[in-house]
């Protein structure tokens, strides 16, 4: 089997809010192979536009991400 030209391991990310600690995105997983589509949807606040950003590195986040073999955040 070919190595996923997206894999993601483990992926959390939380902020500081005036309500508390908000736990944005909880242990995902996931990978996406070469010529595969893949979709993201989810409800408002479910947490889908900060995992794009943290995939992007736009938001800190522990886990692994990685792309076309390379690690780019653990």
């Amino acid at each position: 089997m070919p190595d996923p030209i997206l894999s993601v391991r483990n992926l959390s990310s939380a902020y500081q809010a005036r309500r508390g600690q908000v736990q944005a995105v909880r242990d995902i997983s996931f990978e996406v192979e070469r010529g595969q589509i893949c979709g993201l949807t989810g409800l408002l606040g479910a947490g889908a536009e900060t995992l794009v950003r943290m995939l992007g590195g736009g938001v800190p986040c522990g886990g692994q991400v990685r792309i076309e073999r390379r690690t780019t955040r653990r």
